[in-house]
């Protein structure tokens, strides 16, 4: 294997890694955000159906 291709598969790893840990940083924020909502807040998780689809479900 040339030096070239071992430097590219070294940074596409270190890139995934990246991307990995980015996407899994936003989903923590995303959850802690729900957590710390007050209970009449709309939040971003959904957990069931809501109300607005079961009625229009009826």
């Amino acid at each position: 294997m040339s030096n070239r291709r071992i430097v590219l598969l070294l940074g596409t790893v270190v890139g995934l890694i990246a991307i990995i840990a980015w996407v899994a940083e936003i989903d923590l924020v995303f959850q802690e955000s729900a957590e710390e909502q007050e209970p009449n807040q709309k939040s971003l998780v959904i957990d069931g159906p809501s109300a607005e689809q079961k009625t229009v479900a009826k």
